[in-house]
């Protein structure tokens, strides 16, 4: 019988444990998805010169909004131009995307490259993407200079036109998603 009682308290103990540690997980989560969370909208404009809409979508991360337009070619393909601002006292000012980072842009930007490197290296071994490929003058990337927004999965994309044409469309340009979260240390 003190066995049994022994047992049962263990048991309750554990559950206890348990519990307190899975509502804490949990309250985390939610005050990380909180902490990190993009409102999107999504809006089309009549072009001036092709039958396609432009798309234009606009996220606001905290006190940051990004703003990505797209525009299509005569084939209906779209390629993006993004601007990032930031909003102070209700006034909205251009910024460059290394003001989204209070500190550490250097090592945002040294990420960015090594996956930009990789996903390189991998598309110029495949030998359906290789002579497209062999057309990208691959260099480091300054982080000011690159496409960047934040998206509806409470995401930072960052895009990359390597200008090598139309001709070469499918790797013509690059497309990186990180979750906010993996640059919470650098974020403003």
């Amino acid at each position: 019988a003190q066995v049994k009682k022994m047992n049962i308290k263990i048991v309750f103990s554990i559950f206890l444990i348990l519990l307190f540690n899975t509502g804490d997980c949990i309250s985390k989560k939610a005050i990380e998805l909180e902490e990190y969370r993009v409102q999107c909208t999504e809006k089309e404009e009549p072009s001036n010169n092709e039958l396609d809409p432009v798309l234009i979508k606009t996220c606001t991360y905290k006190n940051f909004q990004s703003v990505r337009t797209g525009s299509a070619d005569y084939k209906g393909r779209y390629s993006y131009k993004y601007d990032l601002y930031k909003i102070d006292d209700n006034v909205k000012q251009k910024v460059k995307n290394s003001d989204l980072f209070k500190s550490g842009a250097d090592k945002v930007e040294k990420k960015i490259n090594q996956d930009l490197r990789q996903e390189y290296q991998k598309n110029l071994n495949n030998p359906h993407l290789k002579d497209c490929m062999e057309w990208i003058d691959f260099r480091h990337y300054e982080l000011d200079e690159i496409g960047m927004a934040f998206t509806d999965s409470n995401e930072i994309e960052f895009y990359i036109n390597y200008e090598i044409g139309g001709a070469c469309f499918n790797v013509a340009h690059s497309v990186l998603q990180y979750k906010l979260s993996d640059f919470a240390q650098y974020l403003e």
